[in-house]
């Protein structure tokens, strides 16, 4: 097996992406999971822990609704822009129903998200406890703990996307490129709202 199909995903996974729209609406649920998971699982003992039994229950609702409302938002404006700017992308041949085209690129942005999940735990385990601004080591440390997991995934996307995609070959090699930027760039403004909002909706 290609070691490619075992770091980036297998090209046939990609090319089995179909357009239901239930597993997708599962995968979006999950991707709010992963996106609000570590915030709840750090703020815990705050949100669940000695609270009486109608705050436990609001906070309880909010998280369930937050993760639907995070995964929704996540994955659609991710994929939506992408689609878009892809279509003008010259290929070698039509891609057919735009809208299918529409839910498997939110697949593989999805299958993504799952791929770099376990990096993200590790990476969280490992260096939760560090004040990275303490020195220039540290520092350059705390990048590499940043974009390790969005270069992984920019390169899974890419992968995927070239797959369902059937771009000119000079085309596939800027693709990674503008899916990186641009997940950098939703990922800080996720990340604001998540902690900035969302989290202090809580009780």
């Amino acid at each position: 097996m290609d070691l490619r199909d075992i770091i980036l995903l297998p090209r046939a996974l990609y090319k089995k992406l179909t357009a239901k729209r239930v597993s997708l609406f599962i995968g979006i649920i999950l991707v709010g999971l992963i996106d609000m998971g570590f915030n709840i699982f750090i703020g815990y003992n705050s949100l669940f822990v000695g609270k009486s039994s109608m705050v436990t229950y609001f906070n309880i609702t909010l998280a369930l609704v937050l993760v639907i409302l995070m995964g929704f938002i996540d994955v659609v404006f991710f994929s939506v822009p992408m689609f878009d700017l892809f279509k003008h992308f010259k290929m070698e041949k039509g891609i057919g129903d735009y809208s299918q085209q529409l839910v498997k690129l939110m697949k593989v942005y999805i299958c993504a998200n799952f791929l770099v999940l376990p990096l993200n735990i590790l990476l969280y385990i490992t260096f939760r406890s560090y004040e990275f601004g303490s020195s220039f080591t540290l520092a350059a440390l705390a990048y590499f703990v940043v974009f390790l997991p969005a270069i992984w995934a920019s390169a899974a996307i890419a992968r995927g996307v070239n797959e369902i995609y059937s771009f000119i070959q000079p085309l596939k090699k800027v693709v990674f490129l503008i899916v990186f930027l641009w997940s950098m760039i939703l990922g800080l403004i996720l990340n604001y709202m998540i902690e900035r909002w969302f989290m202090l909706l809580f009780k």
